[in-house]
């Protein structure tokens, strides 16, 4: 007997309940919890009826996790982006927008940026959200490009500051943080290095000359 097809309702209320149980057993045990298997027991399918809505298998879960992930993210960058009063300002919110994330959000932040696991490239739909969430930080930085307070390709600048951000982020959520490390001195820091290696030089001379 052919099997029925499934209406797209149907195909997103169990993709929806595999990527919620997903999301908990990695919460709850790490990668290793995270098996098609467990994910099947855990919605409540056999494994062959998990796979009519993920036909890849565990790498498919795995990506819908992390597409949800993103969304999650994006609506807090471009939050921050569209709120931010001046370009500076704009990489303050940004990164402090990417804190929240990785606070609020441990297992997908785990997921995204931790636990690289699985094929990212045969998932079209994950690889337009990873580089989506790239925008707002290159958008800041296109905007202080253009308005003269930096210099640069702002593709190449966000590559930076996110090298910046993420090694905060590596500091301040470390099992041993230093008290005298706070998110505050680090940023001011390193965005201090990073801002005064993209202001264009003669910006500089005129600040110095006032």
């Amino acid at each position: 007997m052919p099997r029925t097809l499934l209406s797209n309702e149907e195909l997103q209320r169990v993709r929806g309940e595999a990527v919620a149980a997903a999301k908990r057993l990695f919460a709850g045990g790490g990668a290793s919890a995270l098996s098609f298997r467990s994910v099947a027991a855990e919605t409540g399918f056999s494994t062959g009826g998990l796979y009519r809505y993920f036909p890849a298998g565990r790498d498919e879960i795995l990506a819908a996790v992390r597409i949800d992930a993103f969304v999650v993210l994006d609506e807090l960058l471009w939050k921050a982006c569209h709120s931010a009063t001046d370009p500076v300002d704009g990489l303050k919110r940004l990164s402090d927008a990417l804190l929240r994330f990785a606070t609020k959000h441990e297992t997908e932040f785990a997921l995204l940026f931790v636990y690289t696991e699985g094929d990212w490239e045969a998932f079209p739909e994950l690889i337009e959200r990873s580089d989506a969430a790239w925008r707002p930080l290159e958008t800041v930085l296109q905007q202080g490009v253009d308005q003269g307070i930096f210099e640069g390709n702002a593709r190449v600048l966000a590559r930076a500051f996110y090298a910046a951000m993420m090694g905060m982020l590596t500091v301040f959520l470390s099992d041993d943080p230093d008290p005298l490390l706070s998110m505050d001195r680090l940023r001011e820091s390193l965005f201090g290095l990073l801002i005064r290696g993209a202001t264009p030089l003669s910006r500089l001379v005129a600040g110095t000359g006032n």
